[in-house]
């Protein structure tokens, strides 16, 4: 019997996955069986549960670690389909019942998603806003991205995310928004979690484009945990399209509930353990030559 050190349901001893809450078990002595690249020498392996420190970085899912041939693993599959199915129905009901946003008079900006994000630290931070329900968010950086959509899960409604930040947006920059991605990467979320979930990156080949390396790939990618500051810009937000180019700017922040939880943002794009996602206040939104605030 195989024990997930997550959340400690018994699995088949030859399982990949745990069958309750999908955790890659980690393989021992066997090489990935093509179609895998590491990265810093093994696959990442990182929970995301709500109010945990907004884990940023995907699990990097190598062949050997989904081979095929138990019923456990059979079972996780359907499953993992039923919920992704699910999720996209979900995000359509807030698509389809949102209404238009409205962009606002400003002009756009030209949107270069080949360049960096830019980050100043803002000391001795201040609260920017407080939900009725008294969760907090204090800044901790002025941030703005521009970057091109990977893939995008909404949680919950505009105000209504029990951890703060109703829409999860994995992002790409640089080399990785200009290249053809969709030839050697592959980008999903877990939709397990009711707030806030994970992001999931498999390599569909042994191979990068010219001049791209394994951390280049990881240090130019993230999954945003947002925050809309308006519910024009969560209106906008939700119609978001795989591919897209936009530009985010706002606050990366410390959320901290009434009941004392805290979800805090990374400050770096570098790091890809416990705490690695960015919480992200979002005040201003441009997708192609519109602007939402």
């Amino acid at each position: 019997m195989k024990t997930c050190e997550r959340c400690g349901a018994g699995n088949q001893d030859d399982a990949a996955f745990c069958s309750l809450c999908y955790e890659t078990f980690p393989v021992v002595d066997e090489p990935a069986a093509g179609g895998g690249i590491p990265v810093e020498g093994r696959p990442m392996e990182i929970s995301n549960a709500p109010w945990e420190g907004a884990r940023r970085r995907p699990r990097v899912l190598e062949a050997a670690q989904v081979r095929g041939g138990s019923t456990a693993i059979k079972a996780v599959a359907a499953a993992t389909i039923l919920l992704v199915l699910a999720a996209a129905i979900y995000a359509g009901f807030f698509r389809e019942n949102r209404p238009e946003p409205v962009p606002t008079g400003e002009r756009p900006e030209a949107i270069d998603v080949s360049g960096e994000p830019e980050q100043t630290l803002v000391e001795n931070g201040g609260v920017v806003h407080e939900r009725e329900d008294h969760l907090k968010y204090t800044t901790l950086a002025e941030y703005r991205i521009s970057a091109r959509v990977m893939d995008m899960v909404v949680n919950s409604n505009f105000g209504e995310s029990g951890s703060g930040f109703p829409v999860d947006l994995a992002l790409v920059w640089g080399k990785l928004a200009t290249c053809d991605y969709d030839e050697f990467l592959e980008y999903s979320h877990d939709n397990i979690w009711k707030d806030n979930q994970w992001l999931n990156v498999k390599y569909r080949s042994d191979s990068l484009p010219d001049g791209m390396t394994g951390t280049y790939v990881m240090s130019h990618l993230s999954n945003n945990h947002v925050c809309p500051a308006t519910e024009n810009i969560y209106n906008a937000l939700v119609r978001l399209k795989k591919g897209q180019e936009m530009l985010l700017q706002g606050y990366l922040v410390r959320a901290q509930a009434a009941d004392g939880r805290v979800m805090s943002s990374s400050l770096t794009r570098d790091d890809d353990e416990g705490g690695a996602c960015e919480c992200f206040y979002v005040e201003r939104l441009q997708v192609e030559d519109k602007v939402y605030e």
